[in-house]
């Protein structure tokens, strides 16, 4: 590919860009303002050099990051900066606290920088710049940049650039957009949690997933061949006990999970990961850990992917959720009208299964394409604890004749997005008090889930590790508009217990409009 004559430079970027597709980002720590700082002035001088109008939104989708994580950003960022050429560069220091594009734009005009900055780099760079241009950007620099009728001066401000962002995200998370996992610790509104007895409590939201169940199910069924007890039980050992023979792999269909223990000297990595590739392909998270002989890992790995058949209707202006200040993404039907074709294969995946209109209580099941699988929502009081409200949810709904949508039914659902790593602390140091197994100590106990629901259908993605080590370890119409705390599941028909459930409480896991 040629880049064109500098006139066109701008607008083709935008033009290369706009095929990718929409991805989020959050505002910027204060540590990322440098490269933002150095993209803005190269954009600026980019824009005026030429009068080209840079798109309002040039976007951008989860496969440019994607290609962006298969490269050796880390090894390459690494070595820039291990040979310390910005600061023999002499790049100020202050920049590094408070940039501004004036300061950048002043360095990067230094004969000694444009001399040491390489012209050619064949690389994608996705970043969102958040003050002076309000754009989405996404490039491709070609070997023929050099080559291009380019102005010279700007070849080095664009290579900058792109250094700069590949030291920071190689660094510096981005959080959900990203694709990487938030440290449950740091979400002050949400419980990450494996006992489906959870206490629902108000203003908290409430993740649960199957997958640590199922690992601590393998773990006392295939080494310790019983219930797991610890020297000092927690409150935890024992909910996992009590459900292991409520919860288990009969809710599940096989071709969905992956669930095994075993010892180091066994090669039970190398067993796992020959399954996760059998099942899932490049899609599985993989097991990393390095294993001594007498380690034991025990792991599960859930996959679901719910796709609509019809993709419901963005809401153009959001929602607010529970009387919050923020407005939050939605999708669903503005208004149901069944003249329309569309509106019609909509009312397909609709059934709603129970609607009180004093009470405003009600319960939907959406229909995706696997009529295997079952996704409800339910604006429900709860009952105590998040097991018991799905128990509930079931009985109401079983007790009604499902209905389809009526004419000017709404039905508004807020987006969700989540990607939360949760380490069970209260596990971790506990000695193994069964019979043959003093000598063991829990050294990890971890459980990564990520969870998507928007107007394409619902994908979960979730794995668990638990690992033991010998010795000490160190470590009118109806309104059918979801903007009050509810209840969602995801269960197999044939299963007789939830894989999935959340009780949805405040915005912290939904995307912001």
């Amino acid at each position: 590919m040629i880049i064109p004559p500098r006139q066109n430079f701008c607008e083709n970027m935008g033009g290369m860009s706009e095929t990718l597709g929409y991805m989020e980002k959050r505002t910027p720590k204060p540590s990322q303002r440098l490269f933002t700082a150095i993209i803005a002035a190269a954009l600026e001088i980019c824009v005026k050099a030429d009068d080209s109008v840079l798109p309002n939104k040039i976007i951008m989708q989860e496969s440019c990051i994607n290609l962006l994580k298969t490269m050796s950003v880390k090894v390459f960022a690494g070595k820039v900066w291990k040979t310390g050429f910005f600061q023999k560069a002499g790049f100020p220091q202050a920049l590094t606290r408070s940039p501004s594009r004036p300061a950048v734009s002043r360095f990067l005009r230094l004969p000694e920088t444009s001399q040491k900055i390489p012209g050619i780099i064949q690389w994608f760079v996705c970043i969102k710049v958040y003050k002076g241009l309000n754009v989405h950007l996404c490039y491709f620099i070609n070997a023929n940049l050099q080559e291009a009728n380019v102005m010279k001066n700007f070849i080095p401000f664009l290579s900058t650039a792109i250094l700069i962002s590949f030291l920071f995200l190689a660094g510096v998370p981005y959080g959900y957009a990203m694709d990487k996992a938030v440290d449950s610790a740091k979400m002050k509104q949400t419980v990450v949690t494996t006992n489906p007895d959870e206490k629902i409590s108000s203003g908290k939201n409430i993740v649960y997933c199957s997958t640590f169940q199922l690992a601590w199910n393998e773990l006392a069924g295939s080494i310790i061949k019983g219930d797991i007890h610890l020297v000092g039980e927690t409150l935890l050992s024992g909910v996992l006990n009590k459900f292991r023979s409520i919860i288990t792999k009969n809710d599940l269909s096989s071709k969905d999970y992956v669930a095994m223990a075993g010892y180091g000297k066994d090669k039970i990595v190398n067993r796992i990961n020959a399954q996760l590739s059998k099942k899932f392909g490049k899609e599985a998270w993989t097991v990393k850990e390095k294993l001594n002989p007498d380690d034991i890992l025990a792991f599960s790995f859930l996959m679901k992917n719910l796709a609509f058949k019809t993709q419901f209707d963005d809401n153009p202006t959001g929602m607010r959720f529970n009387s919050g200040s923020d407005v939050v993404k939605a999708f669903g039907i503005l208004k149901f009208q069944g003249r329309s074709e569309k509106m019609a294969e909509l009312s397909k995946q609709v059934d709603i299964l129970y609607y009180n209109k004093e009470k405003k209580e009600f319960i939907v099941r959406l229909i995706t394409e696997n009529q295997n699988e079952e996704l409800i929502l339910a604006a429900i009081e709860p009952d105590g604890n998040i097991y018991q409200t799905w128990k509930k949810a079931e009985k109401t709904a079983a007790s009604v004749a499902p209905a389809k949508l009526g004419p000017d039914d709404i039905l508004q659902i807020p987006e969700i997005d989540l990607f939360i790593d949760h380490s069970y602390k209260e596990l971790i140091g506990k000695r193994v008090k069964n019979k043959g197994f003093g000598q063991y100590q829990i050294a990890k106990a971890q459980q990564v889930t990520k969870f998507k629901l928007d107007k394409t259908g619902a994908f979960l993605k979730s794995k668990a590790e638990i690992l033991m080590v010998k010795g000490m370890a160190n470590f009118e119409s109806k309104k059918l508009i979801f903007n009050k705390p509810f209840l969602l599941y995801m269960k197999e028909k044939k299963g007789k217990n939830p894989y999935y459930m959340m009780w949805v409480d405040n915005p912290e896991v939904m995307v912001k409009n």
